[in-house]
């Protein structure tokens, strides 16, 4: 007996707990919680598009972020060659085998014609 006992004293609790709530309250509630969720689902959509134009966006960066320091590098070569061009240069000039930049003197010539290089100038390539 002692088990129908203990289930109809339980099921009076549940039918005194379910008179305790109200009816409206709890329409309340559901209507709240629906209203949120369309709410929250709205903002989880804006922040997909969101998410799908920043990808976007930094596919088109990524792009120019490769071919600018593929520039970069080819600036970087050119400005190596040209440096070790001004070194040999330099070490040309410092080994006095400077006769190849002498301007022939203009004894009947035009005023300003240079003569070019001499035949025994140093390679510079």
């Amino acid at each position: 007996m002692t088990s129908k006992c203990s289930t109809i004293e339980a099921e009076g609790f549940c039918d005194s707990l379910a008179q305790i709530i109200n009816k409206d309250d709890m329409a309340e509630i559901i209507k709240g919680q629906k209203s949120m969720l369309k709410h929250l689902e709205k903002t989880n959509q804006m922040l997909l598009n969101c998410n799908n134009i920043a990808e976007q966006q930094q596919a088109i960066v990524f792009s120019k972020f490769q071919r600018h320091t593929a520039l970069l590098k080819d600036v970087k070569k050119d400005l190596q060659s040209v440096h070790t061009r001004i070194k040999r240069l330099k070490l040309a000039l410092q080994t006095n085998n400077h006769e190849w930049l002498v301007i022939g003197e203009n004894n009947g010539s035009n005023p300003g014609e240079n003569v070019g290089p001499s035949t025994n100038a140093p390679s510079i390539n």
